[in-house]
């Protein structure tokens, strides 16, 4: 069950999403939306991050390629929990592949930056 501040904080990914971009063409909101839909479904709150009540806001950021793979996730700002930051990282490594980008978009590799809130309430 994913919580609410959890889920608050998945919402607040839409505005941080980027790319070099800002004046995005429908078909590239689409897929920015599934994209977050799909990390929406890879959630992970491990188990002894939950029991020891940790509780954070990971930055996280990852490249998106052609084919949807995800490249170079990494923390960019810590929780202070190595779980939750650990749980942060394999949530957007699961979740891919992600869909293609559409071709109206340009370039080989799109740049994201999101945080994923963890809270046992």
């Amino acid at each position: 069950m994913i919580c609410r501040r959890l889920l608050l904080a998945l919402i607040a990914l839409i505005p941080l999403c980027h790319h070099a971009y800002s004046d995005d063409t429908p078909a590239v909101a689409a897929w920015k939306a599934a994209l977050i839909e799909q990390i929406h479904s890879h959630i992970v709150y491990s188990e002894p991050a939950r029991t020891l009540g940790s509780e954070g806001l990971v930055l996280v950021t990852f490249a998106v390629d052609r084919q949807g793979a995800v490249h170079d996730a990494r923390v960019v700002k810590s929780s202070g929990s190595r779980l939750l930051d650990d749980n942060a990282l394999q949530t957007v490594s699961e979740a891919g592949p992600f869909p293609p980008p559409p071709p109206d978009l340009i370039g080989d590799r799109f740049s994201f930056t999101l945080p994923l809130r963890y809270s046992p309430h």
